[in-house]
């Protein structure tokens, strides 16, 4: 199983991310910058491609990376992550191991800030229930399983996009839509730096009306639920300057945005049949 890594980044003018970032394995770079270009190199006996796009937002950045990606097993990943020295050996027994995975969730380490990651202690699948634990830089997929559903990242959700984040949490819940088979898996295979964040601000307004936008498009029945859940499992959300009754408000407004949006789509669609 070969393995290929799917790289978000920003305004890289070199080819250092590589050494950067401890790349040991063939890997597609998404390049955000000021050029429209495709750059093939080979160092160390892998292959990487950067392709350099005037487009912003990570959910793009991320599917150019896969629609031009090759191998059989992706990983995604952020600039800002450095591998481990046997990440592809890592991934390859965990695929080995779980015969039947279309992803793997791995552990990895975070450096600065605490990003309050969820670390997996054992092998499980991934339910809906607890899809919220993970961000996209610790997912290896199969690209055949990708290929199949023809599964992309959303492109309004995550950094330089309308909506701040969420665009890897729509990811995992359209595999699960799918019937894909996640799993978590205890081992690391690498570090991230969150000493500074491109898009979280601090828990404002656009904060709170973003998560409600998010919890909509995951599930428009469950997303007062899964508002009212988040508020309570997360006491750090209020140590900001918005109480409990303001925030859940926020998110309630992203809520009647998110549906007031989709019902004229809704209805646009229909009409125009």
């Amino acid at each position: 199983m070969k393995v290929q890594v799917l790289v978000a980044a920003m305004n890289q003018n070199d080819y250092s991310l590589i050494k950067k970032m401890n790349l040991q394995t063939d890997a597609v770079i998404g390049n955000q910058c000021d050029r429209c270009s495709d750059e093939n190199i080979n160092y160390n006996n892998s292959d990487y491609i950067y392709i350099n796009r005037t487009n912003r937002g990570v959910g793009f950045n991320r599917n150019e990376a896969l629609i031009n990606a090759n191998a059989d097993i992706l990983t995604f990943a952020d600039e800002d992550m450095v591998f481990e020295n046997d990440y592809e050996k890592l991934i390859q027994k965990a695929f080995s191991q779980i015969a039947d995975a279309d992803a793997i969730i791995f552990n990895i380490k975070t450096v600065g800030a605490n990003a309050n990651r969820r670390t997996n202690d054992k092998i499980q699948r991934v339910r809906f229930y607890n899809v919220l634990n993970y961000g996209a830089a610790r997912i290896s997929v199969k690209s055949s399983s990708l290929k199949r559903e023809n599964i992309f990242f959303h492109t309004c959700f995550g950094g330089g996009t309308r909506y701040s984040s969420g665009e890897d949490t729509l990811f995992i819940v359209d595999m699960l839509k799918h019937g894909f088979k996640i799993y978590t898996y205890p081992v690391c295979i690498g570090s991230v730096d969150q000493t500074s964040s491109t898009w979280f601000k601090g828990y404002n307004e656009k904060y709170f009306f973003d998560k409600g936008v998010l919890f909509a498009a995951i599930n428009r029945k469950l997303s007062v639920p899964l508002c009212l859940q988040d508020l309570i499992r997360h006491k750090e959300y209020l140590k900001s300057n918005l109480n409990f009754k303001q925030a859940y408000k926020l998110m309630k407004n992203g809520i009647s945005s998110y549906n007031r949006l989709m019902s004229y789509e809704e209805f646009t669609h229909m009409n125009s049949k």
